[in-house]
Formats: structure tokens, C-alpha cells, sequence
């Protein structure tokens, strides 16, 4: 009885510690760069359907909040459109053995550009970095709801994080990590503006006046159009206008030179204008290669309010082609002023350069203060390929 009683305590320690062990491995895998271990205690397949499922669950939340009960044609075409590549983008860059590393690490979820294996991920990147991982980081590492299931979590380091990163590992033969919950934020939009608040800060006068900027002002204006939805009517109200670009080639002493291109849209059927600028992003802080400034002038006792929210911005080959989302993040800085920061990740950089030089109309997804939604398309024309097209070069010049 007491040999059965010491067999059955022995398993019992072992099974206990089993999960431990294979918790300490992978995060040694990580510190190493070891790829074949990484690849065998990660369920690949299941954690990036879960990690799917989640993303999915959120964005629909996101929907249902800004939600009204009419007729959303024109809102859920955005939505259906937009939300997808998204999610599938947010799936590749967080579910690839680097940004696992990065959890384990300091509670952090980081998006990476990686394939889908390990052995991929770690010899694109070469000699592996070395990793220290912190166990003051692991708040509760224990088994959850059943003696198959193994939780870590992983208390978040960083600005406006306020849930721990959670990885869960499941029993079916042997230990894997077969889930992933990210770490949630308070705000996401104010940890960006947090980040641009700091940077603004009055610079030191010059000591010799800078020259001002060569201004090339297109010749030809093209066309912008903006659809605003109707309850009414499926196909919305539609608004024809004028866009008229523009590039500005600023130097500043120290400074390489650089391209600024502008567009200034004016919507005389309901008196709205707009002014864009695109740029590279010199801010190494920003996680974003160029930014978009977009500044709406809505007239007094607007109909419809003011903006609440633009979404990202699209571009589309023709004004009633649909468009595709370029990858990035937009955030409202001010009213009726909004800051989008383009991904800077190697393959969403390559895609939006891409989408840019390739488009012919932009896209300007809108959300009113009243739930109304809308689309401004402008044509780039002639003027606006070459103000955009000289902003790429000379981010790809400066890179080299």
C-alpha cells in the first residue's frame, strides 16, 4: 500500500512539474534561438486560430459599440472591407516565434514581420539575440479548470498595458502552448498621442533663419468625391468636388532634404474642405514610416455634427472601384484632425509603397458625431502620383 501510495505522489509531483519544465524550455529556447524547440512546443495552427478568433471578437465588439439600428450600407461595406486584412495582418505579425519571445520576455506584445515557422522566423533574422528572461515578470503560472490545461500569466511592462499577457498550454500527448491572449491597453489612441505630446516641445530659435520651402503647386486639379450614406437611399448622397495637390520640397540646415505632399479638397454641395499632408516619419519613436495629417473645415451648424473618427485610408485603382486598406494606424488628435502613421514593418512597408505608387484614387473612410458614415474619394491625377511618388523616393534614398 505505501509502495502504491509513494508510486502514485511520485506521478503526481512529475505530472505537476511536467508543465513547468516544458514553460522553462521554451522560454531557454527563446533565450537560445533554438528553432526545432520553439517548433515543437508551439501548436502553430491552433494558436493562430485562436488568436484569430479573438481578434475577430474584438473588432465585431468595436462594431456593435458604433452601431445604430437603421440601415448601415455604406458603413458595413468599410467595416466587411477593412476589418478582414486587418485581423489576418495582426494574426501574422503576433503569432510567429519572435513576438512570442517578447511576451515571455517583458509582457509585451510586439508586432513582428515573420513567416510562420520558427526555423523561418529565427534564420531570416540571423545570429539569434541573446534574452534574459525575468521571472519577476510571471505573475501565476499553475494548471486552470482541469489538470490538462497549464496557464502563465505574464505581468505587462510598458505604457497604458493593464492585462496580463496570458499563454496557455494544453495536454494531448505532450505539452504545448496552443493559446495566446495579448495584453490589453486603457487607450491605445491616447499611448500614441502621449508619445507625439512629448515630442511637442517649442524648438530653440535658429540661429540662422531657415530657407523656406519650394512649393510646386499642381497645374490641373482632379476630382473628389464624397458619398455620404442615406437611410433613404442604399447608394447615399453624393457630393462632387475639386482636389487640387501640391509638393513642397523642405531643407533645413543638417537635415537631409526632404518632400511634404499636400492636397486641398473642397466639397462646395455641403461646404466642406479638406487638407491632407503625407510624409516620411523622422521620428524614430513612432512606430510608423511616413505619417498622413487629414484636417476637416466642416461649416457652421454642420448637419451632420462634426468627425468622430477616421478609420485608415484605402487606395483603389478607379472612383467606384473598391478599395484596399493601407496598414496603419489613424488617430484623432484634435477636432476634426486626425494623425495616421503607416506601418513600419518590412512587409506592410513594401505593400503600402506598393498601394501608393500603383493607386490612382485615395480613399477617406468618415464617421460623423451622428454615426453617419461616409467616403471622400480623390483622384491623385498627374500632380498627386509625383507629389507622393517624390515623398517615396527620398524616404528610399535616405534609407540606403
Amino acid at each position: 500500500m505505501k509502495k502504491l501510495l509513494a508510486v502514485f505522489f511520485g506521478l503526481a509531483i512529475l505530472w505537476i512539474a511536467w508543465p513547468y519544465y516544458v514553460a522553462y524550455e521554451l522560454a531557454r529556447a527563446v533565450e537560445a534561438g533554438d528553432p526545432v524547440t520553439i517548433e515543437r512546443r508551439v501548436d502553430w495552427t491552433t494558436l493562430r486560430q485562436g488568436l484569430r478568433e479573438e481578434l475577430n471578437t474584438m473588432f465585431l465588439a468595436h462594431l456593435a459599440k458604433n452601431a445604430r439600428g437603421e440601415s448601415d450600407a455604406l458603413g458595413q461595406g468599410i467595416a466587411a472591407l477593412v476589418g478582414p486584412a486587418l485581423i489576418d495582418r495582426a494574426v501574422d505579425a503576433y503569432a510567429n516565434p519572435k513576438a512570442i519571445a517578447a511576451l515571455v520576455e517583458r509582457g509585451r506584445a510586439v508586432a513582428l514581420d515573420q513567416s510562420a515557422t520558427a526555423s523561418d522566423s529565427l534564420s531570416a533574422a540571423g545570429a539569434p539575440e541573446p534574452r534574459k528572461i525575468d521571472l519577476k515578470n510571471v505573475r501565476y503560472a499553475f494548471f486552470t479548470g482541469n489538470p490538462f490545461t497549464f496557464k502563465i500569466e505574464v505581468v505587462p511592462q510598458g505604457e497604458g498595458v493593464t492585462s496580463p499577457a496570458i499563454l496557455l498550454f494544453k495536454w494531448s500527448g505532450d505539452w504545448q502552448l496552443v493559446r495566446l491572449f495579448l495584453p490589453t491597453v486603457a487607450d491605445p489612441e491616447e499611448v500614441v498621442l502621449n508619445r507625439f505630446r512629448a515630442k511637442a516641445v517649442p524648438p530653440a530659435p535658429a540661429a540662422v533663419a531657415e530657407p523656406p520651402p519650394v512649393v510646386t503647386i499642381g497645374k490641373q486639379p482632379t476630382q473628389a468625391v464624397l458619398y455620404e450614406e442615406d437611410p433613404k437611399s442604399p447608394a447615399g448622397k453624393r457630393f462632387e468636388g475639386t482636389a487640387v495637390w501640391r509638393s513642397e520640397e523642405v531643407t533645413a540646415s543638417g537635415q537631409p532634404r526632404r518632400y511634404v505632399a499636400g492636397v486641398e479638397i473642397d466639397i462646395p454641395g455641403n461646404k466642406v474642405r479638406v487638407r491632407a499632408t503625407f510624409q516620411r516619419n523622422t521620428d524614430s519613436s513612432l512606430p510608423a514610416s511616413h505619417t498622413i495629417e487629414v484636417r476637416f473645415e466642416l461649416p457652421p451648424n454642420f448637419a451632420r455634427g462634426e468627425t468622430s473618427n477616421v478609420p485608415g485610408l484605402l487606395m483603389k485603382d478607379a472612383e467606384k472601384t473598391r478599395g484596399k486598406p493601407l496598414a496603419g494606424l489613424a488617430v484623432k488628435v484634435a477636432k476634426d484632425s486626425y494623425l495616421i502613421g503607416l506601418s513600419a514593418t518590412p512587409t506592410d512597408v513594401q505593400g503600402n509603397v506598393e498601394q501608393l505608387r500603383s493607386g490612382k484614387w485615395l480613399d477617406i473612410p468618415i464617421v460623423y458625431s451622428d454615426r453617419r458614415r461616409a467616403i471622400l474619394a480623390v483622384e491623385l491625377g498627374a500632380d498627386g502620383g509625383l507629389a507622393i511618388d517624390r515623398v517615396l523616393q527620398a524616404g528610399v534614398a535616405q534609407t540606403k
